[in-house]
């Protein structure tokens, strides 16, 4: 199992490794100002690697804005992912939303 708090860069060879399992996924950049972590984005699916490879190909429901932010932030630009077993998912992306408050997440809840 991967550390959650472990951060890959968002690349093809990186989306490669990720297994076909059910799971919770959160983009994160490092802003350039503070070097400090930011998250953009956190989305589940019953096939992780599916969902995130998805992003990779601006395939994604996440809308315009994760696409600009992908292009901008380049290098800087990175993924982590937990395999979840139980069937609580729908539960935890909701507590990571509130916790991480990423901005593509929050676009229509204003």
């Amino acid at each position: 199992m991967h550390d959650y708090h472990k951060k890959y860069e968002f690349n093809k060879g990186q989306i490669e490794s990720i297994p076909e399992e059910k799971g919770i996924y959160a983009f994160w950049i490092k802003r350039q100002l503070d070097k400090r972590w930011q998250c953009i984005y956190v989305g589940k699916g019953e096939n992780i690697k599916s969902r995130i490879k998805g992003h990779w190909n601006n395939r994604s429901s996440s809308g315009d804005d994760f696409n600009k932010h992908k292009s901008a932030f380049g290098h800087h630009y990175y993924f982590c992912y937990h395999i979840i077993r139980a069937d609580n998912i729908d539960k935890l992306e909701n507590k990571l939303i509130k916790y991480w408050r990423p901005f593509t997440n929050q676009q229509g809840t204003k």
